[in-house]
């Protein structure tokens, strides 16, 4: 305990650990992102196949786990029915292209390995927790397997590697 409160050690590790906690309630901001890509995708999709575009509303809002009274967009609604793959995969394939991007970001200017666990985390939860076990899919349902699985919890860690990675940039800044 001797070492932890010598040389502010304490103040650090709490300093730290609300760092984490910040970043970890920042993931969840993810939704707006994926939710962009489908409109996105979807606005392409109708331009290039119809020549025109199409009006898109959110809509479906939740709170957000941590903080109540800030919402999360939860779903893409397209209007005059102009429903296509690129529409449904645009979500999870636009949040993969945009965190594979800043992953390889903080990879380059870091040198740093542990970035690249942050395209990694958000890939694998756009993959397990939205195409497979959502409903950004082809079919539109999640698989039978994930009646199975710990979703939950596995989106959870996804998301604890996600905030640990940022907050061990912070660490090495601070």
């Amino acid at each position: 305990m001797r070492e932890v409160l010598k040389n502010g050690g304490l103040v650090r590790y709490g300093f730290l650990s609300l760092i984490f906690l910040l970043f970890f309630s920042l993931f969840f901001f993810i939704h707006y992102i994926h939710e962009s890509g489908h409109i996105l995708f979807g606005e392409l999709n109708t331009l290039l196949l119809y020549g025109k575009t199409a009006p898109f509303s959110i809509s479906a809002w939740a709170h957000h786990p941590f903080f109540p009274f800030l919402y999360l967009p939860q779903q893409t609604r397209i209007f005059d029915g102009f429903g296509s793959v690129n529409f449904a995969l645009g979500g999870p394939i636009f949040t993969m292209l945009v965190f594979i991007a800043l992953s390889w970001l903080g990879y380059k200017n870091s040198n740093k390995k542990y970035w690249l666990l942050l395209g990694l985390s958000v890939v694998l939860y756009e993959a397990f927790g939205n195409m497979m076990c959502g409903t950004d899919n082809p079919s539109g349902n999640p698989l039978a397997l994930c009646g199975h699985l710990p979703v939950g919890w596995i989106e959870i860690g996804l998301v604890a590697i996600f905030a640990g990675v940022f907050t061990k940039a912070v660490s090495e800044r601070v």
